[in-house]
């Protein structure tokens, strides 16, 4: 249940406090832990966008600015994804795309970790999300190898 007091524009942050449990209920976020984490720019954008209602704390609300229920958060989720052209696309997916992107531009898993809330210091990351095509492994090295290429031909 995020809220506008969770959002920190200036430093480009959110702090999960609460989360929607499986049965509608209001629950700790995951691992039982609040825990802050950083906010793509084009979320930041669309945050700084929305409207605020006067009537309620909540960044998504219902048309009557009440907070979402798993009825009202279900309801609005599939019209998001419809008009993405995933109408089966779950929710899930999204953490899935973003651990997966952080990966391929380079970041840590232990970083990925922290901004998914895991605790491990990045082995579910390793084993869940990293899917790195062989094309991008090739290009990695590639871009490792060279620096040592060119200090053995200054050498010779």
């Amino acid at each position: 249940m995020l809220r506008w007091t969770d959002v920190d524009f200036g430093r480009h942050e959110v702090r999960i406090r609460q989360s929607l449990g499986s049965t509608g209920d209001v629950t700790l976020p995951k691992n039982g832990q609040a825990r802050t984490v950083t906010q793509p720019p084009p979320a930041r954008d669309a945050l700084v966008e929305m409207p605020r209602r006067a009537d309620s704390p909540y960044v998504f609300t219902t048309r009557t600015g009440k907070r979402f229920s798993k009825t009202s958060h279900y309801y609005y989720w599939h019209a998001v994804r419809s008009s993405c052209g995933r109408p089966g696309m779950d929710f899930y997916e999204l953490r899935h795309f973003c651990a997966t992107e952080l990966l391929r531009l380079g970041v840590s898993h232990a970083d990925v970790a922290v901004q998914l809330g895991h605790t491990d210091g990045g082995a579910l990351v390793m084993s869940t999300y990293g899917h790195p095509s062989e094309d991008e492994a090739r290009e990695r090295l590639r871009r490792a190898y060279a620096p040592d290429v060119r200090r053995l031909r200054a050498a010779e």
